[in-house]
């Protein structure tokens, strides 16, 4: 999935269950800084 606002740029991953396990955030200068999600939802 992908999200466009305000020029940054979300690119969401998701698992096979479809859940979000983290993404990729670009803006201006700065581009491909990914987030990963860590442990268990509680």
């Amino acid at each position: 999935m992908l999200a466009v606002e305000g020029g940054r740029t979300f690119l969401f991953t998701r698992d096979a269950k479809k859940r979000i396990t983290g993404f990729t955030l670009s803006d201006g200068r700065v581009r491909g800084v990914r987030f990963e999600r860590e442990g268990e939802k509680r």
